[in-house]
């Protein structure tokens, strides 16, 4: 910064080209570590709220010796089996019909998932009150960015054990229950 004789301050071109270079290459070597960190997080909040719904109605099953579904939800009401990237909801079932109606409790819920794309059985999940499910599930979480190292499976055996994918054989792509690697395509 100079300082002229009438008492003006300011920046010289020179000293501005300089400051906007340093500004550029800085935000160049930052912004691909922020945007990574944000899918991750994206991941694990998903992975965490979708876990959480799954023990939550299984721990409910148990306690209150009767079924728990869990399943997607457009309005909080009614299932949509078919996409679980939509809000989770948890009830109890007390007329085993696998819908929630009027007088059945909403015993809990999630957000849905907007930036992530999850797939999952094209059922309801339902807990028996033993714990257990009818049949082994899974669920799937993968990035919008289409990112192979940060997909994520929740599985669900017929025992009603909630598990997560990891990465086993040290390639950076978690393996599913079945063994093999995560696909998101």
């Amino acid at each position: 910064m100079r300082i002229n004789i009438l008492g003006q301050k300011g920046l010289t071109l020179f000293e501005l080209i300089i400051a906007i270079a340093v500004a550029a290459i800085l935000f160049t070597v930052i912004a691909p570590n922020v945007t990574s960190t944000v899918y991750r997080n994206e991941i694990v909040s998903d992975i965490n709220e979708t876990s959480n719904a799954l023990q939550y109605g299984r721990f409910n099953a148990v306690d209150r010796q009767m079924n728990a579904v869990v399943c997607p939800s457009v309005n909080f009401e009614t299932c949509n089996s078919s996409n679980w990237t939509l809000q989770k909801i948890v009830f109890i079932d007390a007329n085993n019909n696998g819908n929630r109606d009027g007088d059945e409790e909403l015993l809990f819920t999630t957000q849905s998932s907007g930036n992530n794309v999850i797939t999952g059985p094209n059922a309801n999940i339902v807990f028996d009150s033993s714990g257990t499910t009818q049949n082994s599930s899974t669920i799937l979480i993968c990035p919008r960015n289409g990112d192979i190292t940060l997909a994520r499976e929740i599985s669900i055996g017929a025992n009603g054990r909630i598990k997560l994918s990891a990465d086993t054989d040290g390639d950076g792509i978690s393996e599913g229950a079945d063994g093999t690697n995560l696909s998101c395509g």
